[in-house]
């Protein structure tokens, strides 16, 4: 039994109402076959009463058609005017015999009625033949010796038939009147059978609405159930348990865990993010009311949540801007740099971005706050190294240079040979110094931003001729051939660094060349841009270290006699996006390479 209890709470909430559904059906199907049956038997018995009804009429009609006949005989014998007695007569004589015969004919008859007719239809047809005699006795002798005679054959023949017919009758009648009281007594039970029957009727309807109702409430009560999961998941408390079974609510709820489980950890994982980043976010709606704050933005202002909860983002901007829109727009361009205010200390400088989302159909942004005072302090101190390079160590390295160049040339007298390859040595390494410092100085200058293009429209040969120029007596001292193929392109750029990247690019690829190879320089156009590119023989360069040769300090093999100071592709690098451009190279080891730049292409100054 309680398998079967089971069983049926596992079933799929369709195959319970359809199971419901069949039950509720089932009785309704029986109830209406009883009620159809009680029906059609009631149809019957009101048949059968009526069949009896008419039996029973017929029959005395007949009996007193028989009387009357006799008494219209009896009248035949005194009157003179007999043609209305004689067609009253030769009527009844007639209309009795057809009613019983209409009868036997019409009505479905038991077969003791069937039998007891034919005997009242054939005494009936022998009394009306022995009055026939009489009346046709009569009409021949009227008043005479024949009349008394008939007289006596009608109360010595007629009349005992006519009782045994009449008895016959009131017999048949009798018959039929217990007949009645039985169907008396069938109808009173009938109408207590349709009595129960409506009764029945009337529980099976209670009945179903209660299955309905129970049901119902059973389904209804189980998705308030998930309906309450539901406002516990969105106010974060503890769900109810889940429901069991296998049906499709279950499943919905089992399902509804398993996704509020899933949430919850997510929500869990997106608050430990938050709460561990390592800059400072800070949300706020679309008016720049501040709505939230994370542990790292709170150590940054001094402010708890509950101090700046509501107040705007711009009270906390230095300088201030002229709107939190104006802020917005700028901040989602670039990085905003700005003081940012600090509760009751002083304003720290900071870099900030924001990121905008939806939520609840509305905007909100996110400003990521970023504290650069240890940055600052830094770029200061790299500012004062490089001041100290520029003005202690550029000016007397090139006396140093200027000496050790007269030395090595005579200047202060003849040299032996160790003396004078020492001074070119020392020249030499003093050059590469002075490089390296002129190198630093640049980056320092791109990466501050305190360098300045002076662009304009020039002939791309014209760069070309220059740092071909430039590269041409290191590239015969190696045995390297310089090729350059038409530039008849128009460039809009600072000539001067366009020729600084070229004869870093040209410099490399010779530094890195065969005696007897071939350092290509080419150039293509199309709408957007223009491609300058350096192609040499070379060794070649890992595919792994594409990207990082541009940055500082980065060298391909570092125990390598021919590499430089780490620099001079950092530079080109910088200066190419100072220009709007990018850098990079197509490279396989072992089969050269193809150092490129691409800028911006302008299209007033297209060249043919």
């Amino acid at each position: 039994m309680g398998g079967n209890i089971h069983h049926l709470w596992s079933m799929k909430l369709f195959h319970k109402g359809l199971l419901f559904l069949l039950a509720v059906s089932a009785v309704q199907i029986i109830l209406f076959a009883s009620f159809t049956a009680l029906l059609i038997h009631s149809d019957q018995e009101q048949q059968r009463a009526r069949q009896s009804q008419l039996l029973v009429s017929t029959l005395l009609t007949a009996q007193d058609g028989i009387y009357a006949a006799t008494i219209t005989l009896g009248m035949l014998a005194f009157e003179k005017d007999k043609t209305f007695l004689q067609q009253r007569f030769d009527h009844i004589c007639t209309d009795v015999p057809q009613r019983i015969a209409q009868i036997r004919k019409t009505l479905k008859l038991t077969r003791k009625q069937s039998e007891t007719l034919r005997n009242i239809a054939g005494g009936t047809d022998l009394i009306i033949s022995l009055m026939k005699e009489c009346r046709d006795a009569v009409e021949d002798d009227p008043m005479g010796v024949k009349t008394i005679r008939i007289k006596r054959m009608v109360d010595n023949e007629i009349w005992p038939h006519m009782y045994d017919l009449r008895t016959a009758i009131a017999g048949m009648v009798e018959q039929q009147k217990h007949g009645d009281l039985d169907g008396a007594n069938e109808d009173r039970a009938r109408q207590l059978a349709t009595i129960a029957l409506s009764g029945l009727f009337i529980g099976n309807i209670l009945a179903t609405a209660l299955i309905v109702l129970g049901f119902s409430k059973t389904v209804t009560w189980r998705l308030n159930v998930i309906a309450q999961n539901i406002a516990l998941l969105a106010s974060g408390k503890q769900l109810h348990k889940t429901m069991g079974g296998t049906d499709e609510i279950s499943l919905v709820d089992k399902t509804f865990h398993d996704m509020a489980e899933a949430l919850t950890d997510a929500t869990q994982k997106d608050k430990a993010v938050f709460a561990n980043m390592t800059i400072g976010l800070i949300t706020c709606g679309s008016a720049g009311v501040i709505e939230s704050l994370n542990p790292k933005a709170e150590s940054l202002l001094n402010y708890q949540l509950s101090d700046i909860l509501g107040k705007n983002m711009v009270m906390l901007i230095e300088p201030a801007p002229e709107s939190y829109e104006a802020f917005v727009a700028g901040a989602r361009e670039r990085i905003y740099r700005c003081q940012l205010k600090r509760n009751q200390a002083e304003a720290f400088p900071a870099e900030v971005s924001v990121a905008h989302f939806q939520y609840k159909a509305q905007d909100r942004y996110v400003v990521c706050v970023e504290d650069i005072s240890e940055r600052e302090y830094a770029e200061r101190l790299r500012s004062e190294v490089i001041s100290i390079v520029s003005h202690d160590l550029k000016t007397p390295l090139n006396s140093i240079a200027f000496f050790l160049n007269l030395l090595s040339d005579g200047a202060y007298g003849v040299l032996d040979t160790s003396l004078s390859t020492g001074a070119a040595r020392a020249y030499r390494e003093c050059k590469r110094l002075m490089h390296l410092t002129v190198d630093l100085l640049d980056l320092a200058a791109l990466e501050t931003g305190n360098i300045k293009l002076h662009k304009k429209s020039g002939e791309l040969a014209q760069i070309f001729f220059r740092a071909l120029e430039a590269v041409a007596m290191f590239a015969d001292d190696n045995g390297v051939e310089l090729e350059a193929s038409n530039a008849n392109i128009v460039v809009f750029a600072d000539e001067e660094r366009i020729v600084q990247i070229l004869v870093n690019y040209l410099t490399n690829a010779v530094k890195f060349s065969s005696r007897g190879n071939v350092v290509k320089l080419s150039a293509s156009t199309n709408e957007t841009e223009v491609k300058i590119v350096v192609t040499d023989q070379g060794r070649g360069i890992p595919k792994d270290m594409h990207e990082q040769i541009f940055k500082r300090f980065t060298q391909v093999q570092k125990d390598d006699s021919k590499v430089g100071s780490g620099l001079g592709l950092a530079i080109c690098k910088l200066l190419a996006e100072a220009h709007g451009g990018q850098v990079g190279v197509e490279s396989v080891e072992g089969e050269g390479s193809k150092f490129w730049v691409k800028l911006p292409h302008q299209p007033s100054l297209r060249g043919e």
